[in-house]
């Protein structure tokens, strides 16, 4: 008989394979920005085509597809490949775990780490309503802490749970596994499946949901609560490699910077219309 796991022993799990799934995010934020610009910046496809830079440009592109396929579906796993690779499945249901969860946000509430203005900034664009500031450090106010500021979390997380679950993102995702396996990973092996191509939208929409899925779990394992960052330095080293293709390097730099400084509020924008709408502008 195989002896169940403790909360602790599956918060250790947990935490583990989130970080796992932290890096693989890491991979795919750069692959996104250079597969954005690569495939949907048409200025700057007319430019590169119609130059001796082409041909480096389509290489470009089509490697920042492959590698951001790959990187998403990896993500999607079920949980009986958690082992073997990430799956977003197999961290979120553990986390959903009461005893789990509650380790988890336990050590918030006691260093009133929910009380910065940062953490307010995050539930705030989470929830139609913040959490009020609270200051008293009695058992009561720490339970009103835990259904005031973790309880929207659960909910968010329990929702996408469902979604990441539903028929519609399962056969999103059965579409991105066999263009992968098809144009990627097994281009010569000829599968008998009768399954149509990914559209960008499925890679997108993938993303997105991956995106929101990680960014509420980090803001429950751990105390940092976006990436924004690794957002900005995404675009800017795609803009200046992009810029050197095309030999601009005058001010590349500042380019770069104001043009990363764009993006990332595109790329804000986008997220919140897709979490409102599940659609994009």
């Amino acid at each position: 008989m195989v002896k169940k796991a403790s909360p602790q022993q599956l918060a250790d799990q947990v935490k583990k394979h989130f970080d796992r799934l932290q890096d693989n995010m890491s991979l795919c934020i750069k692959y996104f920005a250079m597969w954005e610009i690569a495939w949907r910046d048409e200025s700057l496809a007319e430019k590169l085509n119609n130059s001796s830079a082409g041909t480096g440009f389509v290489t470009l592109r089509s490697m920042a597809s492959d590698s951001l396929l790959s990187a998403v579906v990896r993500m999607f796993e079920p949980d009986t490949k958690a082992k073997q690779s990430v799956s977003l499945s197999f961290c979120v249901s553990n986390l959903l775990n009461d005893a789990v969860f509650g380790l988890f946000i336990d050590p918030h509430l006691q260093i009133g780490r929910t009380d910065s203005p940062e953490y307010l900034e995050f539930m705030s664009a989470l929830t139609d309503t913040s959490p009020e500031e609270l200051k008293a450090q009695s058992d009561q106010g720490v339970e009103r802490r835990k259904k005031e500021e973790f309880d929207p979390l659960k909910e968010r997380l329990l929702g996408l749970f469902d979604i990441l679950r539903s028929n519609d993102t399962y056969d999103m995702v059965q579409r991105l596994h066999h263009t992968r396996n098809k144009m990627v990973a097994h281009a010569d092996l000829d599968r008998g499946i009768n399954i149509n191509k990914a559209t960008q939208g499925d890679m997108k929409r993938a993303f997105f949901l991956a995106w929101e899925i990680i960014t509420i779990m980090r803001g429950i394992i751990t105390t940092d609560y976006e990436d924004k960052r690794a957002i900005f330095s995404a675009y800017g080293t795609a803009y200046c490699l992009f810029a050197d293709i095309k030999k601009e390097d005058i001010q590349v730099k500042a380019n770069a910077h104001s043009f990363a400084e764009i993006k990332s509020v595109e790329f804000a924008s986008t997220l919140k219309s897709f979490l409102k709408t599940g659609e994009f502008e």
